[in-house]
């Protein structure tokens, strides 16, 4: 290839053609045309006949083009660029055209950034949280509101303000979604939470609305009241108005404002469960309606069942909770009892209310409905558990040892259990007592005194959770077996006072969560280890017995890369290495036998006086030698 254009004398920058005239590269000029009577030839060399010749200039490397070529250097263009134009200082050469340049070169287009999930680690709790506050929300349209007449009930989903209430409170429930994908934007998390506060704000007017007709309807023992829908519509708002991951500020600003809440509505359910007792009872003083000390033990039975009870289950941990170690085992606790409250108030209503469970509805401030019996005291019980396990109270009460933590629940959970169950078997006592000696109530009074001793027996345990735990679970099992045997005997027994939320909490909704904190917790487990334990008689994984088992392999050390090491090259001086005498070497003589040769007969040789046969052994003869003439 050449070096420089033939025709312009431009160097070579690479390519088929020049970069400065156009023309292809190592083609020969084209001889200029002749004109008779014209001027005359050019001479070719003198580039500008006007000009003196000056010496060419100096060849310059070539800059590299702001852009890179659409080929690569190995496949040159087949023409010349379109739009090309001469760079400055080299005018058009005459009788040819400009040629076209490179067209303007561009990146390709990157690709689009993948579009992240907004909702890709949303916690697990706050979908359960929304779920829950779903399905309080819609439960409260199928349980009894308020009283309309003697036994007659209206529903949540009969009054038509409560089922818009309970569908706008649903629709709050989207609320943090939408914070979470910024579908509005200059919105903070104020905006946010106000908006969820004012869509429960109905459900809340309904509740007040109802303690409003009940104070109207004071002195009518069947109209007015509260129902247990009222206790859930306030668990379904409590649920739904605490703020999820996505509605909190990064400095946690609203985690003392809800913790407050949390802790004055757990107090006010311990206080309304104690001021709906007394006012039951001061009533049936004041008043004939109920002769409160005929028989006396009837009076105790209620106070046993009605006030110490729901002051066990429910007052102490709320003791526990607010004034004591503030631990998150008793906040656990609480909510366990809160929740099993307002659930045991639903399933009441199965088979109209002659199913397995029991529940007072609706109460007034003299008690449920009649004045017979004081009131559960369940009102705000399902509230006060729906904000114990809201973030704000979760902070507050950590533990950094999630061992002890765990321990500690299955404690209190244990600690309750036993106090339900002493109490209601205590309860039914007394009321046999009363009422005369039957099958049903001695069978559920034993049971249930086994019961609270096998939790007193398992609180002794506790101490060596990694040796016992295998024992604690089976004792749990049995006082939850007791506690479904309890609940059918007393069914059948006409005995359904005994049956109710706090009851239903100390036989089995306490023992499942000491059941869940020995078994699901990663910390509990990973702590603990396998809950069966491979014992020694048996050989694991084929190995003879006697053996320890094998330790676990460590997992191999991924390769590291290493850079490649070099070395410069070590200069080394000539070796030189005397000479080695070495010793001659003497062989012994090898005796060969002697080889015999049988006789050749031999051609006499011209010239050669016969020669004399060579003795055997000595060889073949020489050159030469004839055999001697026969006689």
């Amino acid at each position: 290839m050449a070096s420089s254009c033939a025709h312009c004398g431009a160097p070579d920058q690479g390519g088929a053609f020049c970069g400065a005239c156009g023309r292809p590269l190592g083609a020969a000029p084209e001889p200029p045309t002749i004109v008779p009577g014209g001027p005359p030839a050019p001479d070719p060399t003198t580039r500008f006949p006007s000009v003196p010749p000056q010496a060419a200039p100096p060849p310059q490397a070539a800059a590299p083009p702001s852009h890179p070529p659409s080929h690569p250097p190995s496949h040159p263009p087949s023409h010349p660029p379109a739009g090309h134009q001469p760079p400055p200082g080299y005018p058009p050469q005459p009788g040819y055209p400009p040629q076209p340049g490179y067209p303007p070169q561009g990146y390709p287009q990157q690709p689009a950034a993948p579009r992240v999930n907004p909702f890709q680690g949303w916690p697990v709790a706050d979908y359960l949280r929304d779920a829950a506050a779903a399905f309080a929300l819609f439960s409260t349209l199928g349980m009894p509101w308020d009283l309309d007449d003697f036994e007659i009930y209206h529903h949540g989903g009969e009054r038509w303000w409560v089922v818009i209430a309970v569908l706008l409170g649903v629709v709050s429930l989207a609320v943090p979604y939408l914070a979470k994908a910024r579908v509005v934007p200059g919105w903070s998390q104020t905006h946010y939470t106000l908006a969820k506060l004012a869509l429960n704000a109905p459900l809340v007017l309904s509740v007040l609305a109802a303690v409003l007709l009940e104070l109207i309807e004071i002195n009518d023992d069947w109209r007015g009241g509260l129902g247990s829908a009222v206790a859930m519509a306030l668990t379904g708002v409590a649920l739904a108005v605490q703020p999820r991951a996505a509605e909190e500020s990064p400095d946690r600003g609203g985690d003392r404002l809800w913790t407050r809440v949390a802790s004055a509505t757990a107090v006010a359910a311990v206080a309304l469960t104690v001021v709906l007792f007394t006012t039951w009872f001061l009533h049936g003083v004041v008043t004939d309606d109920l002769d409160l000390f005929d028989p006396f033990l009837s009076v105790v039975v209620a106070v046993v069942l009605f006030l110490l009870t729901p002051l066990a289950m429910l007052g102490y941990p709320v003791f526990q909770s607010v004034l004591g170690d503030r631990s998150d085992a008793w906040r656990r606790v609480l909510a366990t009892t809160g929740f099993t409250v307002v659930v045991v108030a639903l399933l009441s209503r199965a088979s109209d209310g002659d199913g397995l469970f029991t529940w007072f509805t609706p109460e007034k401030w003299n008690g449920v409905a009649g004045g017979l019996v004081p009131g559960g005291g369940g009102l705000l019980a399902g509230a006060a558990a729906a904000l114990a396990v809201s973030r704000a109270q979760q902070r507050a009460t950590a533990t950094p040892d999630a061992l002890a933590s765990w321990r500690g629940t299955v404690s209190a959970a244990l600690q309750l259990s036993a106090a339900g169950s002493a109490l209601t078997a205590v309860a039914l006592l007394l009321d046999a007592i009363e009422d005369g000696f039957g099958a049903g109530p001695v069978v559920v009074v034993v049971l249930l005194l086994a019961a609270a001793g096998g939790a007193g027996y398992a609180l002794t345990l506790l101490g060596d959770l990694r040796a016992h735990r295998v024992v604690l679970l089976g004792v749990l099992a049995g006082i939850v077996f007791v506690g479904l045997v309890a609940l059918g005997i007393l069914n059948g027994e006409d005995l359904t006072e005994a049956s109710n939320g706090w009851t239903v909490a100390a036989w089995l909704s306490l023992p499942c969560l000491a059941a869940y904190a020995l078994t699901v917790p990663p910390g509990v487990r990973s702590a603990l280890g396998p809950l069966v334990t491979q014992s020694g008689g048996s050989a694991p994984h084929g190995r003879p017995q006697g053996y320890p088992p094998a330790q676990p392999q460590q997992p191999p050390y991924p390769p590291q890369p290493y850079p490649p090491q070099s070395y410069p090259p070590q200069p080394y001086p000539p070796q030189s290495y005397p000479p080695q005498p070495y010793p001659p070497q003497s062989y012994p003589p090898q005796p060969y036998p002697p080889q015999p040769y049988p006789p050749q007969p031999f051609p006499p040789q011209q010239g050669q006086p016969p020669q004399p046969q060579p003795p055997p052994g000595q060889g073949p003869p020489p050159g030469g030698w004839t055999p001697p003439p026969t006689p």
